[in-house]
């Protein structure tokens, strides 16, 4: 017995340090979005939130849009719903488009490493797709 007792704590030790080693801290939105960000899936796409509320999406170094963008904390995003009270909302919102095209993607999150790096996690509303940035 009391062998059984020392091999479930020297695991529960072990998965202790485990999470130690990968524990990523969260960072603060509004703060923490602002900056310049490469899709993992894509390296030539790249996009940046300013402190002013713009979001600009290049392709290859070349300017291809102006967005603005906000955060959704209320029940939609357009005809998209929230699953959550928790769950938040990227509202991206396309200035060149006369009645401003509008894009919602849910915030899974904004989290930075042990080794200092920064991941934005956004899923598509409506199509459930994952998008992974990595800040510059």
């Amino acid at each position: 017995m009391k062998t059984i007792k020392l091999i479930l704590l020297i695991c529960f030790i072990g998965v202790i340090f485990n999470c130690k080693a990968q524990q990523i801290r969260e960072l603060n939105l509004e703060t923490n979005i602002i900056g310049t960000w490469i899709m993992n899936d894509d390296p030539l796409v790249k996009i940046i939130f300013t402190s002013r509320g713009k979001y600009l999406l290049y392709n290859d170094n070349v300017l291809m849009d102006t967005y603005t963008y906000s955060y959704s904390f209320g029940k939609s995003c357009n005809s998209e719903t929230l699953t959550s009270d928790d769950d938040i909302f990227l509202r991206i919102v396309n200035t060149s488009v006369e009645f401003g095209d509008t894009i919602c993607y849910f915030i899974n999150t904004i989290n930075i490493n042990l080794s200092g790096v920064t991941t934005l996690s956004l899923t598509s509303a409506g199509r459930g797709r994952l998008v992974l940035f990595t800040k510059q």
